[in-house]
């Protein structure tokens, strides 16, 4: 991982650092509807103004048993996915969409309403025998502020394998903004 960080008078500082991604899948209930739950977890250690710091994210992305998006939870949200159009299974280089939109809230009470979200993808090129889906979410307050963006690229080969490539990231909280870039080996 590389970025920087900024804010609350902080110039622009680099960081870098490495870790562990791991993803799993279980049964789970969102919103009383049964399905997947697909865990995501990202721990690692940053080297920012010449100190160590421990890194360690986790949400949890819900799907029916079609694999239509219901929401996702982390430590900061509640997500409920309120429409979504399935990627086509003919999608080609080229092709683009809103893959689902949500309304996110500060916990499972949905007490606070936190603001809006919304998940798109595009398929590029790639080789010859492989295409690069690139999926692109953004998070806005109920401002209209962006308060977190970026995009997770994955490689899909002719045969149907799909790795995660590539990853990266603008996240704003308590006046601090992170940006990031991950490359996944």
């Amino acid at each position: 991982m590389t970025g920087t960080a900024v804010g609350n008078g902080i110039p622009s500082t680099p960081f870098s650092g490495s870790g562990t991604f791991s993803e799993s899948s279980r049964l789970g209930t969102f919103e009383g509807i049964q399905g997947i739950a697909k865990s995501s977890t990202l721990t690692a250690t940053l080297q920012l103004v010449g100190q160590n710091m421990p890194f360690a994210d986790t949400n949890v992305t819900y799907f029916d048993s079609n694999y239509k998006p219901l929401g996702a939870t982390s430590a900061t949200g509640y997500c409920i996915v309120t429409s979504s159009n399935p990627i086509p299974t003919t999608a080609k280089i080229g092709d683009n969409g809103i893959w689902y939109l949500s309304t996110c809230y500060t916990d499972s009470t949905k007490r606070i309403k936190a603001g809006t979200g919304n998940l798109s993808y595009v398929l590029e090129p790639d080789t010859q025998t492989s295409a690069i889906l690139k999926l692109i979410g953004k998070a806005v307050d109920n401002f209209g502020n962006t308060v977190a963006s970026g995009s997770s690229s994955f490689r899909i080969t002719a045969n149907g394998e799909i790795s995660r490539f590539a990853e990266a990231a603008s996240v704003s909280a308590a006046g601090v903004a992170l940006n990031y870039t991950a490359t996944y080996q």
